[in-house]
């Protein structure tokens, strides 16, 4: 966990105190919200000061809104991977229940694995917050946000439900455009898992630590991929 240093009284603080819990000296700022675009805006160019403003805040708002809207780009990215890699055939899924699985399962998963590193954290004496390190994952998929609402309507409007079916696949009906679309989204999709990384190590201070855990994260979604119901 990421500490500071009272100036005071020399104790080691953790970074979400405003003020030292020892001596009572104000540290830094009191930051009461998380500041949307300030913080979607310094994911681009300065994403430790992103995640540290993250964990600053008293109230981790937009969280849950933001869970629920990942977990629906996630089921529309697996569907998307199945039919890229092959793993399932051109049937059109039941959008509406897969679309209600998926998201859950998405959100469940960060909640489980934040869960796990916090009982981890306990076990070997080291200060972490669930709504920190929950917050810090959330925050990290910030991207999908805009494929969502910018790239995934072109794609629909473009391919229908063609984008879903592969059958044809999209890259015979507009191979520029299909080409493009899924270029934009597997380069906002390693953006995303950069930011894990990143947001991982500021949290832990060690980048061996964030690599880790961020590796263990990808490699469980990664599963949820390959063992979707769409592969059976």
């Amino acid at each position: 966990m990421q500490k500071n240093i009272c100036p005071n009284c020399g104790k080691e603080v953790p970074a979400y105190e405003y003020k030292c819990p020892y001596c009572g000296s104000f540290l830094r700022e009191r930051v009461f919200n998380i500041d949307l675009w300030d913080t979607i805006w310094k994911l681009f160019y300065s994403p430790v000061e992103a995640f540290r403003k993250i964990v600053f805040a008293e109230h981790k708002n937009y969280t849950i809104i933001f869970s629920i809207l990942f977990g629906i780009k996630f089921f529309l990215t697996v569907d998307l991977a199945t039919l890229l890699f092959k793993l399932r055939g051109g049937n059109l899924p039941d959008l509406l229940k897969d679309l209600l699985i998926f998201s859950l399962l998405f959100v469940l998963t960060l909640i489980l694995f934040s869960l796990f590193f916090k009982i981890a954290a306990k076990i070997f004496k080291e200060d972490l917050r669930f709504k920190d390190f929950y917050s810090i994952l959330i925050f990290s998929f910030s991207p999908l946000v805009f494929v969502l609402f910018i790239i995934f309507p072109f794609e629909y409007a473009l391919f229908g439900n063609y984008w879903f079916t592969f059958n044809p696949p999209p890259f015979i009906l507009r191979p520029a455009a299909a080409y493009l679309l899924i270029g934009v989204e597997g380069l906002l999709t390693f953006w995303c898992l950069l930011n894990l990384i990143i947001g991982l190590s500021y949290y832990f201070s060690s980048k061996v630590k964030g690599i880790i855990a961020g590796g263990i994260l990808i490699g469980v979604l990664f599963y949820l991929t390959i063992s979707s119901p769409f592969t059976l």
